[in-house]
């Protein structure tokens, strides 16, 4: 029986291996991994995960596809899945701790990709290595760099070393999407409790002035009524920022240095 795609669960399958390959060779996996993949869907990638000799922990949360899934791989010793909504999934009760380590891979849904991206890098553990099928557009403004650096570039560089291996054209998604995707590597960055605490203030702050992207970065903290003109000019002067200055044209070491000066 066909399978009735869902559109809530933004199910778009690959129709063919080149880039379900593409995606699985990006993690570099051997036979003492253990990989979670996010949407199993009809297989495709999982088989070629399973082809690696690692663990593979299938998370899938459309019961529909369940009986496929194990008829498809259930003899396969290394194979576990998991029927459960990725975005309530702790990874701890999977087996998983921080000794032991582990990466993830999957065909993002689109509507949901940034939420997923953000819980696994902000919970514990964390992934060693990530590789996802995202929108394209969304994949690209994760590896945007200044001068026009978008809030999530900023964002996660505070996290995890990033690029973006490869385009995919819609057409090779079925049901075809009217955007195709594109792959990301996602590196988290180890750190410890004080760090992950000082950059989560940093990603607060960045957030707070991206709030109208189009507006100068000094109108962008004017309006938040957190700091005195004054203040915030002699700011300026310190770090030799233009007055026409944008948050999309700002480094990451200018971020911190800006930060460090007025919080």
């Amino acid at each position: 029986m066909a399978h009735s795609f869902k559109k809530q669960f933004g199910q778009n399958f690959l129709r063919g291996d080149r880039y379900a390959q593409r995606l699985v060779d990006a993690l570099e996996l051997t036979s003492t991994d253990s990989v979670i993949e996010i949407g199993p869907g009809d297989g495709r990638v999982t088989n070629l995960l399973l082809a690696t000799g690692a663990k593979v922990i299938a998370v899938e949360v459309d019961y529909d596809l369940i009986p496929n899934l194990i008829k498809r791989f259930g003899q396969h010793p290394n194979f576990q899945l998991r029927h459960q909504d990725v975005m309530k999934l702790d990874v701890k009760s999977l087996g998983i701790t921080e000794s032991k380590g582990f990466k993830m891979a999957g065909s993002l849904p689109y509507n949901i990709s940034k939420p997923i991206i953000l819980k696994f890098l902000t919970t514990q553990p964390t992934p060693e290595k990530m590789s996802f099928i995202v929108q394209e557009e969304v994949a690209q403004d994760y590896v945007a760099q200044a001068p026009q650096a978008s809030f999530l570039s900023n964002w996660i560089k505070l996290y995890a070393n990033i690029k973006k291996l490869e385009t995919i054209p819609a057409s090779q998604f079925h049901p075809q999407p009217k955007v195709g995707g594109g792959i990301l590597v996602i590196t988290p960055i180890s750190s410890t409790a004080e760090e992950s605490r000082e950059r989560a203030r940093l990603g607060k702050f960045i957030q707070l002035a991206y709030r109208s992207p189009r507006k100068t970065l000094w109108n962008n903290l004017v309006a938040a009524n957190r700091w005195h003109k004054e203040d915030l000019a002699q700011t300026w002067h310190k770090l030799d920022f233009l007055p026409t200055l944008r948050a999309a044209e700002l480094q990451s070491e200018q971020w911190e240095r800006l930060h460090d000066a007025l919080v």
